[in-house]
């Protein structure tokens, strides 16, 4: 119980400082810590950031942030997204990397420009450093859950 509110405290306070979605880490502390399968880490993860989204939605609301036409049509566009979860590998590989080349597309000419402005150079590099060497550390983690799942299934199935 306290390894689960610790782990809910560092998500909340991580997500907050750097405006990051806690499913990035949410997912991984599930499947690692708390050894959930993907699917039901994921189910979790969007159980517990759904009462903080609602929260933050209402804040952005008052302060009058929020664009309401985009984000009903996006709205739209998930809920319709959702309907194709059977869809091909390759049809999820091609959305994965367009959204994956996207984010690095809006950090590279939108928040590094900003982040050199409020920082200093090298502590900017050193952000981007650590970024780098954090998500190959879950590269590696997923990689290596993914390939002991998909081994033990096959031990199963013979």
């Amino acid at each position: 119980m306290l390894k689960k509110i610790i782990v809910g405290l560092l998500v909340g306070f991580i997500s907050g400082m750097f405006s990051s979605g806690g499913g990035l880490l949410l997912i991984p502390a599930y499947m690692y810590i708390f050894g959930t399968n993907e699917k039901e880490a994921r189910a979790t993860t969007v159980f517990c950031i759904l009462p903080m989204v609602i929260v933050t939605a209402i804040f952005y609301s008052k302060g009058n942030y929020i664009n309401w036409r985009i984000g009903i049509l996006c709205a739209i566009g998930g809920i319709i997204g959702t309907k194709f979860n059977h869809s091909s590998n390759k049809l999820l590989s091609f959305v994965l990397a367009f959204a994956s080349g996207l984010m690095i597309a809006i950090v590279c000419f939108d928040l590094l420009p900003e982040a050199f402005n409020l920082s200093t150079l090298p502590t900017v590099f050193l952000g981007i450093i650590l970024g780098i060497i954090l998500m190959m550390i879950c590269d590696m983690l997923v990689d290596k859950k993914f390939n002991s799942s998909k081994n033990l299934k096959s031990k199963k199935n013979t």
